[in-house]
């Protein structure tokens, strides 16, 4: 059977934008998502590359916020990250925020749909114009908007390289800037700060058994084993 030359086409833009989106955790890391003020909180998959975690941020949701961070065993609580800040920061990814979503329906559902459905030329034209655009859009935003970012001009036109070289890449832009800036505080601790006690017990719980999981293949007599013990005392007694 012969594959189409658009359907490889589909196909290499829906696995650059995948490739792009996985994140590898270590054992002690999470990923907080937030989107309209609301936070949550995941320790990843199960499923383990090279020794870290595999996770995989909803494909359809590049427009949440997503930021990367890592507690250590021995000093839980360290930091302090100053929500309002935070909150600033999601919020000058507005702009951003919006031509990432309108991107990724450009490449994911229209691209696709035009190509399967043999659209003439000129349609495919002005969406590539349109892809490109919203690309513009969302550096250009970057861009006046890279103080409260925490962008330098080198840092911006990096980002715009990539962008206008690879679009799939350029969907998750907001993605890229959540773990560029990244977290000033212990990442558990400002998850359970951020988020309300129905979404704070299911987080707690996973962390335990990746604890656990650590202590198992850890040998007794190390003072790092010790500090593991400790660290999942604290995380049972943050449950009760």
């Amino acid at each position: 059977m012969t594959i189409s030359v658009e359907t490889l086409l589909i196909a290499g833009i829906l696995c650059f934008y995948l490739f792009d989106s996985a994140i590898l955790l270590y054992s002690n890391e999470i990923v907080i998502t937030e989107h309209k003020g609301r936070f949550f909180a995941s320790t990843g998959s199960n499923l383990q590359i090279r020794g870290r975690y595999f996770y995989m941020p909803g494909p359809h949701t590049p427009h949440h916020a997503l930021f990367k961070g890592s507690w250590t065993w021995n000093d839980l609580g360290s930091g302090k990250e100053f929500v309002p800040h935070l909150l600033h920061f999601t919020e000058a990814l507005a702009v951003s925020k919006k031509a990432c979503l309108l991107l990724a329906f450009l490449l994911l559902v229209a691209l696709p749909v035009l190509l399967l459905s043999s659209a003439s030329p000129l349609l495919l034209l002005v969406l590539l114009g349109l892809v490109y655009l919203s690309i513009a859009v969302a550096v250009y935003s970057c861009w006046t908007r890279r103080l409260d970012l925490e962008l330098t001009k080198r840092d911006v036109a990096l980002l715009a390289a990539e962008a206008f070289c690879c679009p799939p890449f350029a969907i998750n832009l907001v993605r890229k800037l959540c773990q560029k800036r990244g977290l000033r505080q212990d990442a558990l601790t400002l998850a359970e700060r951020l988020m309300p006690a129905t979404r704070r017990s299911p987080l707690l719980a996973a962390v335990e058994g990746r604890a656990q999981l650590n202590i198992d293949f850890e040998d007794v007599s190390s003072a790092r084993y010790e500090e593991m013990i400790r660290f999942r005392s604290r995380v049972q007694e943050r449950q009760s």
